[in-house]
């Protein structure tokens, strides 16, 4: 009878094993997969998406809203271009560029690429920011945080 059970959770304990490592092995889990999926569908790859928050690297120094220095959104159209608007009370700024979503260590990303310089880049290097999903999969995130830049939280704006 110890036997047996000894042998039970050692199989319990292996299939556990063997799920984690799949998953660290580079197997993408199904809500991964699906938002691969939603974001090559070109109704979904046409979209909006907008800042709602910003954050600085001084504690309790988010501003959201209004309260903003400046509102923001991105345009991502199904032909891999995009524009990025900046509106602020001296006017509006539009840079554009192409985009691809790529894999990394920080999971799906938009790779946006700009052929020409711009005051509204948010970027660690040069003429390319980075944006990736937060683990709910419904926020966008500037990836510049790496060098320090504020933190920007974009949401998607729904389609008409």
């Amino acid at each position: 009878m110890k036997v047996n059970i000894i042998i039970l959770l050692m199989s319990i304990g292996f299939a556990a094993c063997s799920n984690s490592a799949t998953v660290a092995d580079g197997i993408e889990d199904d809500s991964s997969e699906n938002l691969q999926e939603d974001l090559e569908d070109p109704e979904t790859v046409n979209e909006q998406w907008k800042l709602v928050k910003m954050t600085g690297s001084m504690p309790n120094s988010e501003v959201s809203g209004e309260d903003m220095p400046y509102q923001e959104n991105y345009q991502f159209n199904e032909d891999g271009s995009f524009s990025k608007t900046r509106e602020t009370e001296e006017g509006k700024i539009t840079a554009e560029g192409t985009y691809e979503l790529v894999e990394n260590e920080d999971g799906l990303t938009y790779q946006l690429d700009y052929p020409n310089d711009s005051e509204i880049i948010v970027s660690c290097s040069g003429n390319s920011e980075y944006l990736y999903f937060a683990e709910d999969g419904t926020t966008l995130l500037s990836g510049a945080w790496a060098c320090d830049h504020a933190g920007h939280f974009y949401e998607k704006i729904a389609s008409e």
